[in-house]
């Protein structure tokens, strides 16, 4: 009993450090995601505010009107940066989840084809390669989100008569507009670009990405 116990004490030992950083790890990834998905419904929010303000006519005897809109461009912006700054932190997060999904689509794969097979594995990597995929697409939207209200952003500017009811301070759209140049771009593993309208090619190239992978191996 007591050779039992040490065992099971020395076999804890051994993997506390790693259940550590696995938590660790863990709770990043869902604090970024979460992050990352609570700015982007902000920031389509923000834009269907900012379009109403931007599509009503100025009327003269309204003053607060051009400091509201003002102050909902402001905003608008630092969500934008904010997306900007997430993008960077997110790139290598977003690799990992493609080779995640690579890795447990294979897996899938492989499962289902081998006919030896047991019916609880095939249904334990359906179910995980199901969780990766919805994850990859939610990346996919949140990108698609973002890219769309960054452009649309400079649309609405652009139409927006400028001169009545802002006069002489015109410079405040400055960064506004140089903002909507930029686009937001989440890019996995620095090559493959996340949108919506790219997420099969993400899946056509984390195919590739694991054949060259076991090519190799």
């Amino acid at each position: 009993m007591p050779n039992r116990y040490m065992h099971i004490t020395t076999v804890l030992h051994s993997w506390s450090y790693h259940i550590v950083l696995a938590l660790v790890f863990i709770s990043i990834w869902v604090t970024m995601n979460v992050l990352c998905f609570g700015v982007t419904i902000l920031l389509k929010k923000q834009y269907q505010i900012l379009k109403n303000s931007l599509g009503r006519r100025h009327r003269g005897t309204d003053c607060r009107e051009p400091l509201d809109l003002k102050g909902f461009v402001q905003d608008h912006v630092k969500l934008i940066r904010m997306t900007h700054m997430l993008r960077d932190i997110l790139g290598p997060i977003v690799g990992a989840q493609m080779m995640q999904t690579i890795f447990i689509t294979a897996c899938a794969t492989y499962v289902i084809a081998k006919p030896t097979a047991k019916s609880e594995y095939e249904v334990n990597f359906l179910a995980y390669s199901t969780m990766s995929l919805l994850e990859l697409l939610a990346l996919c939207w949140q990108s698609h989100v973002a890219n769309q209200a960054n452009e649309n952003l400079g649309i609405g500017i652009c139409h927006f008569s400028l001169t009545e009811p802002l006069g002489k301070n015109n410079r405040d759209w400055f960064l506004p507009l140089m903002m909507s140049q930029k686009t937001i771009k989440y890019k996995a593993l620095g090559l493959v670009e996340i949108n919506m309208e790219t997420f099969l090619a993400v899946l056509r190239a984390s195919y590739s990405y694991y054949t060259l992978i076991q090519a190799k191996a």
